[in-house]
């Protein structure tokens, strides 16, 4: 049916004078990086139930949220696969509200696409469009519910295979829980050619781009254009009750049940307008933002405005939960600067100003009245020299106070390269080599010295000039790399609180090396930190993602015998699972004899989703922020509950990284706080001076995830009044306006997470829970009989506080193992992949004499004849030693196998020894002797084609011929660069998870890739392996993957299953590839 009273326009009309000479401003509302398909953030959903009146389909396993974050060369693409049943298969993605306002704005939906399985039959087979669906997200029945699509209203384009009366333009006006429903009198259609709409040749399955354009026109009308698959563009205008706001895009297919998938390499939203930059007002000192609670502050803005004059905009502040709390008009002075005077409470609030552009809000800090005992646990990785310009640093740092409180220390980055670039050349402020941007090193730890900040220093490279070993990442030539230490130590040994050495090492920063490369520089540091008289702790391991072949490693080579502290990195989001990956931590130094040594976390916290700050967003919306800030504040409680002694949140500035899907930071980039830093904040202030008491029964208080009892350090060790007042922090995990709990016990007090006073009800028994977690002071009479002392998290906070064993005397000599690439397969964070049929390996061990005195030192090593050296003070003498394969132990997984060397010397000083891993070759073993060295083995039915599920950057096919049970093919376009398929595989939940250590598999690639493993536990993110597990040389191999040796020590929550999904795929490097596998096992050894 057409719609007559809309009038064709096929002809482009010119933009309308602009106010002034501003040009319009193009905003990012969506792409594919900031897609994001579950979690915290989620802006893209599958319809479901009456709205789709079919299965659901499926938004993929893709990247940037799974594949690229673990991979590394996956490129941002997303897949929507349709349900196993049914024909109407949708999905949504939302955007931040967006309205057509001056003529000319125009709101752009672009996209490439691979169309894969779509029906050829006639009907409207494909379609997109742009809508506003209110608050819906999935989709629900009947126009009262606010997740429906009922009242939706917008435009979208239908493409057919054949000719068809019902393709073309439509516009959404009628009521229909289904959103692209084709009803007259719900999506009217306006007169379309079917040249424009019809898709030649069928079937219409291949890649193609596409795009629909609104403009709005003179007298409210909307210009709708539509293009796909290199069809000639049509236009229409609709002239009467032409729609203007918008929140939404949305993609229909119709074919193959459970296969027809839609792969998107491109898809975004923008919008192109002069509203869009109506204003901008920015905090003229940020200084003013932490007001004390109750004390009257002048806020003032610089505001830019652009178009014609402007009256003083009016004002709104809004509180923590977004409720507004006053509003008035700003004053502005004779600069033209805006003042803002305010009264608040304690808590956190937003300033909006009236015409200001989206994500344009300020935020502000009340402080709370309570002094702050010196604690020092929250700390902050602050990242000042690398993140901000060197003007905006001074008012920065003035701020940090009111994070760390007193006795914290910020965490700051140094490049060794920049400082020192060539050998006795020092450049202590040093420039960015990328961009010449100043770093000011200097400057900014003299800075911190002056605001009494401590700095943990941190460096991960090394200089050039002085080699990397094994041609990796690690310095060469270590007497020079004391020298070095020995210089920088002493110009800034002062401004430290304590050192990292590396970061991240078991992953990309370790050069994908084994942790025997990364001990000789910690060695080396440590003797360089004692000859410079500096006495700052030394921060070892600095571990990230924990895989405990490569902690083992590090240990065995002395790690823990060098470093004061251990380090580790935590980003799995869930607080809850914190506590088992600090006990899995303790367990490993318990191992090594040093089970009481501190812990800290240097960086923690979440990536949130975003868009890029040059276009509007500056700040995360609402929602974003207040998951998060719920996130960052329960990580807190938990590892101070747990013992870690120092807590740095990533990150202090504003911080994006890599790709807009992966947003950090405790202010906007103007330096306002967001929650985030209120919760952090508000976290720190609570916990200081207190000590961890035990838990109360969650089952108590209904709703509570977590109860976690703190008192007072004095009141603990019996110096007060036993009945000094409990801090209970009771965590529900869910974020909802209006939400209570209700307490077994009066409270006296309660406090959101941002430190607003919250009211108590009914005998104070009640007590508002909106931001997911309150605090409450209670009589700890109140709760001696419900408290529970005998935790998990005790045993961790009594070890955390226990006296740590004293180190071993610093050596001079140490000890650096080198093996020639060409000597074997492979290497890997696990170790070496020796040759298939390797039984003596050469060795090279450099033996670095750091002290000024010649030294004579003896080698040993199993399966090797020992070696006598001499060496000069300040030299270098290699050894090499030549390892009889088959002599030398086993190592920690089975067929792994260990060599150790030890060294003394003639003055009967220490030497820490060397570790080497050394491992089979993939594919060298069989799968018989596999099974018969194991005590459990379940046989996945690979062959149940069910049970896979596509997943991949471009259409693959399934097919294998014996030997192979199962596999694919898979054909890339030749403009692709990054090619990957993962197929996914469910795993029977008949396994016995628990009796699960590796994944067994026979397997051939035929042309040159990455074959990786991946998998995915009932619940949360997959973990996958960093090193290919066989050649893909053409030849069949065997492969034993240990869990431990890429899921590491991520414990899974109680009730989840390990190992509920499995991927063998490829990352590969031709343009066609096949992937076979003949058996793949799960086993216990």
């Amino acid at each position: 049916m057409s719609k007559p009273k809309h009038s064709l326009s096929l002809t482009a009309l010119g933009l309308p004078c602009l106010l002034g000479s501003v040009l319009p401003v193009q905003a990012a509302l969506y792409n594919l990086s900031s897609a994001i398909t579950s979690g915290i953030g989620q802006n893209t959903y599958v319809a479901t139930g009456a709205a789709a009146r079919s299965g659901s389909g499926l938004l993929g396993a893709v990247t940037p949220n799974n594949l690229s974050s673990s991979i590394g060369d996956a490129t941002d693409n997303l897949t929507y696969t349709v349900g196993a049943t049914g024909t109407i298969n949708y999905f949504v993605g939302k955007f931040a509200s967006q309205s057509l306002v001056n003529v000319g704005d125009v709101l752009k939906l672009d996209f490439t696409v691979t169309l894969s399985g779509i029906s050829t039959a006639a009907g409207i087979n494909f379609r997109f469009g742009l809508f506003d669906v209110g608050a819906a997200t999935t989709g629900a029945t009947g126009a009262s519910n606010p997740n429906s699509f009922n009242a939706s209203r917008g435009y979208w384009a239908g493409y057919s295979p054949s000719n068809s009366s019902t393709i073309g333009i439509r516009q959404r006006t009628g009521t229909n829980d289904v959103l692209f429903a084709t009803g007259i009198g719900i999506a009217p259609q306006f007169t379309s050619p079917a040249a424009s709409f019809v898709l030649n040749p069928t079937p219409i399955n291949g890649t193609y781009a596409g795009s629909l354009t609104l403009e709005l026109l003179a007298g409210n009308q909307v210009k709708i254009t539509s293009q796909f698959a290199g069809l000639a563009p049509h236009a229409v205008t609709d002239t009467a009750d032409a729609f203007t706001a918008f929140n939404a895009f949305g993609f229909y297919i119709n074919g193959t049940a459970g296969s027809a998938a839609l792969i998107f390499s491109d898809l975004s939203i923008t919008q192109t307008s002069l509203s869009l930059k109506a204003a901008e007002f920015t905090p003229v000192d940020i200084s003013t933002l932490f007001p004390q609670a109750e004390s009257s502050v002048t806020l003032k803005f610089r505001p830019v405005y652009y178009g014609e004059s402007q009256t003083t905009p009016s004002y709104l502040i809004e509180n923590y939960e977004g409720h507004v709390v006053a509003k008035g008009k700003a004053e502005s002075d004779a600069t033209g600067a805006l003042s803002v005077r305010a009264t608040l409470p304690a808590g956190y609030y937003e300033v909006k100003f009236d015409g200001s552009r989206q994500g344009q809000e300020t935020g502000i800090w009340s402080l709370p009245k309570a002094a702050i005992p010196a604690d020092g646990y929250l700390s902050v990785d602050a990242a000042i020299s690398w993140l901000t310009k060197p003007e905006d640093r001074p008012a920065l740092i003035g701020n940090l106070h009111h994070f760390i409180g007193t006795g914290g220390m910020v965490r700051e980055r140094l490049k060794w390269d920049e400082v020192n670039p060539a050998k006795g050349k020092w450049v202590w402020e040093a420039n960015r080599a990328s961009d010449n941007a100043p770093r000011n090193y200097d400057t900014l730890r003299r800075l911190y010295a002056a605001a009494g900040i401590p700095v943990l220093e941190m460096f991960h490279d090394s200089p050039s000039w002085m080699g990397y070993s094994q041609k990796g990442v690690f310095p060469n030539d270590l007497i020079s790399a004391g020298r070095s230490w020995r210089e920088i130590a002493r110009r800034w040994h002062d401004t430290w609180g304590a050192l990292e050495v590396w970061n991240e090492p078991n992953v990309g920063h370790g050069g994908n090396q084994p942790a025997d490369q990364l001990v000789p520089i910690l060695k080396t540091v440590r003797h360089a930190m004692q000859k410079a008289g500096a006495n700052t702790p030394l921060v070892g391991g600095v571990f990230t993602g924990p895989t405990p072949d490569y902690l083992n490693l590090s240990a065995l080579n002395g790690l823990l015998d060098e470093c004061d502290i251990v380090s580790f990195h935590y980003y799995f989001g869930n607080p809850l699972t914190l506590e088992g990956v600090v006990s899995q931590y303790r367990g490993w130094l318990a191992s090594f004899g040093y089970e009481t040594k501190p812990l800290w976390i240097t960086e923690i916290g979440t990536a949130r989703p975003g868009i890029p700050y040059e276009t509007p967003g500056v700040r995360p919306s609402l929602q974003t922020q207040t998951k998060t800030a719920l996130i960052y504040a329960m990580q807190a409680v938990e590892a101070r509950a747990c013992g870690v002694a120092k807590f740095f949140p990533f990150v202090y500035v504003d911080f994006n990284e890599a790709n807009a899907a992966r947003f950090f930071g405790m202010l906007d980039k103007n330096g306002s706080p967001l929650r985030i830093f209120s919760a952090s904040a508000q976290a720190g202030r609570s916990l200081a001076g207190m000590t961890y008491a035990g838990d109360i029964p969650e089952k108590l208080i209904p709703s509570a995830k977590r109860i976690r009892v703190f008192v007072p350090e004095t009141s603990a060790r019996g110096d007060n009044n036993k009945d000094t007042p409990a801090l209970l922090v009771i965590y529900t995990g869910q974020i909802a306006d209006g939400a209570t709990i209700d307490l077994p016990f009066p409270a006296l007090s309660a406090h959101g997470i941002d430190g607003r006073s919250l009211p108590l009800t009914n005998a104070s028994k009640s007590a508002p829970a909106s931001d997911g977690l309150v605090y409450l002071r209670v009589s700890r009479s109140a709760i001696s009989g419900i408290l529970n002392p005998n935790t998990e998290a005790m045993r961790l906070y009594r070890l955390g506080k226990s006296k740590a064993p004293a180190l071993p005397p610093v050596s001079g000599i140490v000890l650096q193992p080198q093996i020639e690439p060409t000597q074997i397969q492979a290497m890997s964070p696990r170790g070496y992949f020796l040759p298939a049929g390797c039984e003596r390996l050469p060795v090279k061990v450099v033996v670095n004499n750091l002290g000024n005195k010649t030294r004579t030192v003896m080698l040993q090593a199993s399966g090797a004849a020992p070696q006598r050296v001499t060496i000069d003070g300040q030299k270098r003498v290699k050894a090499t030693m030549e390892i009889d394969v088959a002599a030398l132990p086993d190592g920690k997984a089975g067929d792994d196998r260990q060599v150790i060397i030890t060294a003394t010397t003639d003055d009967s000083s220490r030497i820490g020894q060397v570790a080497l891993t050394l491992l089979p070759s993939p594919g060298e073993s069989s799968i018989a002797a596999h099974l018969q060295e194991s005590s459990y083995q379940f046989k996945m039915p690979i062959s149940d084609t069910s049970r896979w599920e596509r997943n991949a950057i471009d259409p693959i096919t399934f097919g294998s011929k014996p030997p192979a049970e199962w596999g694919f093919s898979v054909k890339f376009p030749p403009h692709r660069i990054d090619r990957w398929a993962y197929p996914i595989f469910t795993v029977p939940h008949e396994v016995e998870d628990s009796r699960v250590t590796g994944v067994l598999v026979r397997a051939r690639c035929l042309q040159p890739a990455t074959v990786r493993l991946l998998s995915w536990p009932s619940e949360g993110k997959h973990m996958a392996t960093r090193f290919s597990i066989i050649p893909s040389d053409g030849e069949w191999h065997v492969a034993y993957i240990p869990l431990t040796s890429y899921q590491g020590f991520v414990s899974p929550a109680p009730g989840t299953v390990r190992l509920a999904k499995l991927s063998i795929g490829i990352n590969s490097t031709t343009n066609e590839n096949t992937l076979e596998i003949s058996d793949l096992y799960l086993i216990g050894k």
